[in-house]
């Protein structure tokens, strides 16, 4: 599998994002919506002809302000939701708390969806990780 990170101009991720069977979008997001946002952007620019999947990652962290009960990707989930992104494109991994643990448990989820070429939608910060 191969595996794109989305950090360059938001002409060229559209590009690099056409070439792509799905994004994993990392949890930790905070109250901002900063990796949604960038995820529901990307996701309606592209015109293709297969389905582009959003992996959403995140379980629950009560530290970042969320509801009790509530994982990070089913907040995301439902925000995407609301702005007008298919349900049937979204998947969501509701166990990691860290960026490693994302990329672990959305494996499998890549996998059942024969995903080839995966991109990562992240912080600038995190970038070095």
């Amino acid at each position: 599998m191969e595996l794109d990170i989305l950090a360059e101009s938001v002409r060229s991720q559209i590009e690099v994002a056409r070439t792509l069977d799905a994004i994993i979008v990392l949890g930790g997001e905070g109250r901002d919506h900063s990796r949604s946002d960038h995820a529901y952007q990307l996701h309606n620019r592209i015109e293709r002809q297969s389905p582009l999947f959003l992996v959403l990652t995140g379980g629950q962290n009560e530290k970042q302000g969320r509801p009790a009960g509530l994982a990070e990707s089913e907040q995301m989930r439902n925000y995407l939701l609301s702005g007008g992104v298919a349900d049937d494109v979204i998947r969501t991994e509701t166990v990691s708390r860290e960026m490693l643990g994302s990329i672990v448990y959305a494996q499998p989820i890549l996998k059942d969806l024969g995903a080839k070429r995966v991109g990562i939608i992240t912080d600038p910060s995190y970038m070095s990780r």
